[in-house]
């Protein structure tokens, strides 16, 4: 059975290799220590694991923010990770579904998600949550 809760200082060591995976890099792991102890301390930020028989399998950023051009607290997704063995057990659906209770909780209008376009089944599992593909995001690497 899979237990969703708050992520923990403790939980680190396991979240930072699902980053570095997802990414596919090895971040400087005490950068991101820090800032993963930064962001737990945050109000706006909300970081969740699924756990199995003790062992952490998933994990979820939620953050909420009041924007301007939405005149609305947003609920943006930041990761959403799931390891391989574990994948096509529901937890992805489990951390969505919490996902969506906290946004509500936050009086949001809406949940938001940015996905690599190289991430063609994280796309079909956003699209099979609801969600639609009405955007298009641009960076620029500094």
């Amino acid at each position: 059975m899979t237990i969703i809760r708050n992520a923990a200082k403790d939980d680190v060591d396991s979240i930072y290799e699902f980053m570095n995976e997802l990414e596919e890099v090895n971040f400087d792991q005490n950068t991101f220590t820090d800032n993963y102890f930064k962001n737990l301390l945050s109000t706006d930020i909300v970081y969740l694991v699924a756990v199995n028989n003790d062992i952490i399998v998933g994990f979820i950023s939620i953050y909420i923010q009041y924007l301007l051009h939405h005149n609305a607290n947003i609920a943006e997704i930041q990761e959403l990770f799931v390891k391989d063995d574990q994948r096509n057990l529901k937890i992805g659906q489990q951390l969505f579904t919490k996902a969506k209770e906290i946004a509500l909780q936050n009086n949001c209008s809406q949940i938001e998600v940015t996905t690599n376009q190289k991430r063609i089944q994280s796309q079909n599992f956003y699209l099979k949550q609801g969600m639609i593909n009405t955007h298009y995001k641009f960076t620029l690497m500094l």
